[in-house]
C-alpha cells in the first residue's frame, strides 16, 4: 500500500517563528511518529527540535546531538533526537531505530536521515529546510496520510 503524502510549505522570518511552528506540530504528536529533518548545517534543525520538545511538554534543554548522536527529551511523550551527521554507516543505529519503531509512546526525530534510508520501512514526516535570507527559513513539510491528524491541522 502506498502512503500518499500531504505537502505543505511554510516560511518563517526568524528562529522564534520556526520554533513556534514546530511547537504547534509537537502539540499534535501522539507517539509513534518518525520525523526526518533535512537541511544544511545551520538550517534551523535544532531550533525546530526545540519547538517540538516544547510542544510535547518537555522542560529539558535542547541541544544538537552531533557529538553524542542521541538526546532524549521527556514530556507527555518521549522524544529521541538523533543526529547521524558524523556516522559513515548505520551500524548499531539501525537496530536502535528498529527498536524505537516499536515504541508507540515515543517520537523519533532524525537529522541527516539519508544514512538510514531503506532500513526503516515505515512512513516518516519529512521536513526540508532552505534559506534565502539570513534568518528566514522555508520549511517544506511532507506528511504521510497515515499521519493525517497532523497534515490537516498544520
Amino acid at each position: 500500500m502506498v502512503d500518499k503524502t500531504i505537502v505543505q510549505t511554510y516560511t518563517t522570518q526568524n528562529p522564534a517563528e520556526t520554533e513556534a511552528l514546530a511547537s504547534h506540530i509537537g502539540l499534535l504528536l501522539k507517539g509513534g511518529e518518525f520525523i526526518e529533518l533535512v537541511g544544511d548545517v545551520g538550517a534551523g534543525k535544532t531550533t525546530f527540535v526545540r519547538g517540538l520538545a516544547h510542544g510535547i511538554g518537555s522542560k529539558d534543554r535542547v541541544s544538537s546531538p552531533t557529538y553524542t548522536t542521541t538526546n532524549v527529551y521527556r514530556g507527555r511523550l518521549e522524544m529521541h533526537h538523533i543526529d547521524l551527521y558524523r556516522l559513515e554507516e548505520p551500524g548499531l543505529m539501525s537496530h536502535s531505530l528498529m527498536e524505537l519503531a516499536q515504541d508507540k509512546s515515543s517520537v523519533v526525530v532524525i537529522e541527516w536521515p539519508k544514512l538510514v534510508e531503506g532500513i526503516l520501512q515505515m512512513p516518516a514526516i519529512r521536513v526540508e529546510f532552505s534559506s534565502s535570507k539570513e534568518e528566514e527559513r522555508t520549511l517544506r513539510i511532507s506528511t504521510p496520510r497515515s499521519y493525517g491528524y497532523l497534515g490537516a491541522k498544520l
